[in-house]
């Protein structure tokens, strides 16, 4: 469907597709695939075959991190941007063998990952219409030759909350005045104060702004308290 200020166009609905997915019977297995990388310090030395001379080259691939959606961070609607830092130890080589690679994520333990462009793309990915509540994410490379999953640069799994569209899965909604706006900021049970006062702060480009976080925690602690309590906290 065509997604376009914040709406999905119905009228745009494609029609639903079935397939099946089998193995390749022209893909020859390879029984050194096991011992085709090795573990070090996190990182991954991939072999890698150099399409000018036919050479395998050694590439240190790092871990994916997951920089948003946050740790423990309740979100509000019920979508996320999606956005992961790939810090190889040697940029330009990771570049170089690399840059047809994919960042692929999985959202909830999918039996499939959805890819993205690991260079070149500006607009980060988006995931829409997820439930209200509890959802995990975890994100992985891709081989730039074989298109498979490397599980070794695969991220630790990370939790984080949607509110909905009416805050239905909030425990409380914070109000903080942050640049002389009142924000509205939904908080799910289970959700981290700290982690959200940073993600909120962070979002509105104000990142590490002691002043704003601090603020932003002061006053999710005071909604928090009042909600255990069984009051409205003015």
């Amino acid at each position: 469907m065509l997604y376009n200020n914040g709406t999905l166009h119905n009228e745009s609905r494609s029609e639903t597709i079935s397939f099946t997915t089998v193995q390749n019977p022209d893909i020859d297995s390879d029984d050194d695939d096991e011992d085709s990388s090795l573990s070090l310090d996190g990182i991954s030395n991939q072999k890698v075959k150099n399409s000018s001379n036919g050479e395998v080259v050694n590439v240190k691939v790092p871990t994916v991190q997951i920089d948003s959606p946050a740790d423990k961070v309740t979100y509000p609607g019920t979508s996320v941007t999606i956005r992961n830092i790939v810090d190889p130890p040697e940029p330009e080589l990771f570049e170089r063998y690399f840059k047809h690679s994919f960042i692929c994520i999985n959202i909830d333990a999918a039996t499939a990952h959805s890819c993205f462009a690991a260079f070149g793309d500006t607009n980060p990915p988006f995931v829409i219409g997820l439930d209200p509540g509890l959802h995990s994410i975890e994100a992985a490379l891709s081989h730039p030759e074989s298109g498979d999953l490397l599980f070794q640069t695969s991220s630790s799994t990370k939790i984080f909350y949607v509110a909905g569209e009416l805050n239905e899965a909030a425990y409380i909604v914070g109000e903080a005045a942050v640049d002389g706006a009142t924000r509205f900021i939904p908080v799910a049970k289970g959700g981290s104060l700290s982690a959200q006062a940073d993600g909120f702060c962070s979002s509105i480009g104000l990142k590490e702004d002691i002043s704003c976080t601090g603020s932003v925690f002061h006053h999710l602690s005071k909604a928090w308290r009042a909600k255990e309590l069984g009051f409205v906290s003015s």
